[in-house]
């Protein structure tokens, strides 16, 4: 293992449940980019592998979903991480960027919102 990727185990282990799901939210960002990217290159190898890459932290932020706290709210959060799915799925299959265009905005929302939350409970802790 190298040192960069020693540092972000480091940075993983030590990051709170928020700092996680934003770093989740910024790398399914990243990975639809890059796919975005190679569809346009015609690269579908590196498209491909990139929107698999996408697909699994969907399906993780899914699948860490606890729907005994708050079923409402982790109900509408497990709808929509299908829905982002679903719009990686019909980008690799169609080849297409359109899903992504939709997909990478929603994705930004969540991942803002996420970083409010986790500001607050920061200050919060620190007030």
């Amino acid at each position: 293992m190298n040192a960069s990727q020693e540092y972000l185990e480091m940075q993983i282990e030590s990051a709170s449940q928020g700092q996680k799901l934003i770093m989740l939210h910024d790398g399914l960002i990243r990975f639809a980019k890059i796919a975005m990217k190679a569809i346009d290159d015609k690269r579908y190898d590196v498209a491909s592998e990139n929107l698999k890459y996408a697909q699994n932290i969907a399906l993780h932020l899914r699948s860490s979903l606890v729907h005994d706290h708050t079923p409402d709210l982790t109900g509408n959060l497990d709808t929509l991480y299908s829905y982002w799915y679903i719009l990686l799925t019909r980008a690799n299959i169609d080849k297409s960027i359109e899903p992504l265009h939709e997909l990478i905005p929603l994705v930004k929302q969540m991942r803002d919102t996420w970083d409010t939350l986790e500001k607050q409970l920061i200050q919060e802790g620190n007030g």
